[in-house]
């Protein structure tokens, strides 16, 4: 609240001294400053409603990677309602500063009111929430040095018989929900689950893991996701998603397994399809692939498939692999129905609230409560061998939702239980983990013995955890984050790049990469950053030290420079500093 107040006082004492002001110049500077910090306020305050967090590694990886496929419409009211604020803060700052001039005197100078005002600016912007989180984010702390916790994924035995594998991915259904005291009633299903399973309590959220796809390579490789850096789109112009890590498809596909990943929402958003068609899944299925097949195509949110239409074809494609498959397989899905702010609630559990109902959230997460648990028994049903490990987790934390206060009265935890009845003993395990040791530990009550898969450790086995190995294992995760950014395998030493327009492709050595691509290479000629981006670039930086090579469409240059008479359709390369990009018509090889 203090932190507000001094923001707001700011943005008022900057409107003061332009109105104090008798230069234009000066009046211009400081109303633009006020601006400024009236921005950032409402940024902040945007993505605390959106996100739950001023600023954090979430929020980055999608500027950089884009939201396609998002369900922007659920924040549509809250779009509409920033939009308006910013426009009436922003004309009435300007209004105000160039009204008659106060009747007050001053003595003060123009030049020490700019002074005062840049002073002032500093203030706010160093103390101003949003500003404190990007510099956390950016600049990680480097204290502690690479160690050597990391374990290279391999299973070293596995059991005679291997068992089948379900994992379902509840959006945002953290831990929390199962809390009595804090929601009575809410998850019965779940807690009747809990019942019969190996349920781990204490499972933290870690940076870099705090959103769906970050959570997924967090449960399935061990890691924090880390970007390429720059500004693009959802990963869709990459050909692989993290190839320098092995993960848990890679390592059941090895085994034997047969790998499918069915997904409501759409397979772009933020690389999903990528990840999971990476990492040796032979089926991938998300919106495109399933949205044809629904009865009623209308039938969908902002997000994709309601979580009853999903749960069908799940339930469909279990049944055909238990009875056709030859080999032991892994099923694994994602559902959308919780997701925040408000969630959405399937037919299937029309009529099903809450309580009195007033919580829209607590209604959708009421529902998947009960559409979880019933596909957990359908399958249990249809498993007449009792050869399926069934696991229930939470991708991550849930954001601002209509909740949020309530799950903020708790210490918050991930969802993550494991299910086979007769084969594993139902416990409540509260040891302090991480998201890193899921997939070891489901791989250890399936039967196959590993080291570790990355950064994890089974959490019923190990004599070491990563929260147990490290005084501040945050601070340690945080200093190896450029060890992990190497697993993207962005190639080294190039000396060309190959354009295929007919393709659109950029192909350095082995590697191809969808056009537009945006790249930098540093003086060794190794590339350091490959982004996808959707908007405008700006074609004035360079560095001494970096080499910045954009590929894109003509057309989406010529704005830039007018003199461009490409036909339409061709591509074009420029380099950062270069006056003029180069036409590409046929397959080309550029120098770097």
């Amino acid at each position: 609240m203090v932190i507000a107040i001094i923001q707001y006082l700011s943005v008022a004492a900057l409107v003061g001294l332009a109105r104090l002001s008798a230069r234009v110049f000066t009046k211009t500077l400081l109303s633009l400053l006020s601006s400024l910090v009236l921005l950032l306020i409402i940024i902040d305050t945007v993505f605390k409603k959106v996100a739950g967090s001023s600023f954090n590694d979430a929020i980055l990886f999608h500027l950089l990677y884009g939201i396609e496929g998002a369900g922007l419409g659920d924040f549509k009211s809250d779009i509409i309602k920033f939009s308006s604020l910013t426009v009436v803060g922003l004309v009435s700052i300007w209004f105000l500063a160039f009204k008659k001039r106060s009747p007050f005197r001053t003595i003060s100078t123009d030049l020490t009111l700019g002074l005062t005002g840049v002073l002032v600016f500093a203030f706010s912007a160093v103390t101003n929430p949003f500003s404190q989180a990007v510099w956390k984010v950016l600049n990680p702390n480097r204290t502690e040095t690479f160690v050597d916790f990391y374990v290279k994924p391999e299973i070293t035995s596995s059991p005679t018989k291997k068992p089948n594998l379900v994992w379902i991915y509840a959006e945002s259904l953290e831990r929390t929900y199962l809390d009595e005291s804090l929601f009575p009633g809410l998850t019965p299903g779940l807690k009747e689950l809990e019942a019969s399973s190996a349920s781990f309590t204490n499972i933290e959220q870690l940076d870099s893991t705090g959103w769906t796809i970050a959570g997924m390579v967090a449960t399935q490789c061990g890691i924090p996701l880390t970007t390429t850096g720059g500004n693009g789109n959802s990963m869709s112009g990459i050909n692989y998603f993290l190839p320098g890590v092995r993960c848990l498809g890679d390592l059941l596909r090895g085994s034997g397994y047969h790998l499918a990943y069915l997904g409501g929402a759409d397979l772009n958003f933020a690389g999903k399809g990528k990840f999971y068609q990476s990492h040796d899944f032979h089926e991938v299925l998300g919106r495109a692939q399933l949205e044809s097949k629904l009865p009623d195509k209308s039938y969908v949110n902002g997000w994709g498939l309601y979580d009853d239409s999903l749960f069908g074809f799940v339930r469909e494609k279990y049944e055909q692999l238990l009875t056709s498959s030859k080999k032991p397989f892994a099923l694994v899905t994602l559902t959308v129905d919780t997701h925040h702010p408000e969630g959405h609630i399937s037919q299937a559990c029309h009529g099903l609230k809450y309580r009195s109902g007033n919580n829209a959230m607590l209604n959708a997460v009421h529902c998947a409560d009960k559409l979880i648990t019933q596909l957990v028994r359908d399958m249990r049903a249809l498993d007449r061998d009792n050869n399926t490990v069934i696991v229930v987790s939470s991708d991550h934390l849930a954001m601002t939702n209509t909740a949020s206060n309530l799950l903020a009265r708790r210490d918050r935890r991930n969802l993550l239980m494991i299910n086979w009845p007769d084969h594993i003993k139902p416990r409540q395990v509260n040891r302090l983990a991480t998201p890193f040791g899921a997939s070891p530990t489901v791989l250890g009550l399936m039967g196959f013995k590993t080291n570790g898969v990355g950064l994890g450790r089974d959490i019923l086995e190990a004599p070491l955890l990563l929260t147990e190995a490290y005084q501040d294992h945050r601070a340690a995760l945080s200093s190896w984050m450029p060890e992990f950014k190497k697993a993207w395998q962005l190639p080294k030493d190039v000396k060309e790049i190959i354009i295929r327009p007919k393709s659109r492709q950029v192909v350095i050595g082995t590697s191809s990469f969808s056009i537009p691509a945006l790249m930098t290479f540093n003086s060794k000629k190794d590339m350091v950053s490959l982004v996808f981006p959707e908007g405008e670039y700006d074609f004035s930086l360079s560095s001494p030290t970096e080499q910045i090579v954009l590929v894109d469409d003509c057309d989406h240059l010529e704005p830039k420079f007018p003199e461009l008479k490409p036909p339409r359709g061709s591509l074009c390369l420029i380099k950062a500093g270069e006056d003029k990009p180069l036409e590409i018509n046929q397959q080309s090889i550029v120098a770097i």
